[in-house]
């Protein structure tokens, strides 16, 4: 079973690779 900490830091870390890459295109 997967824990809820690790599913939250997973989702942190898609989610900042994704704004990211909004900025890089935005710019």
């Amino acid at each position: 079973m997967v824990s809820v900490s690790g599913l939250l830091r997973l989702h942190i870390s898609s989610s900042a690779q994704f704004t990211i890459w909004v900025l890089i295109f935005a710019a």
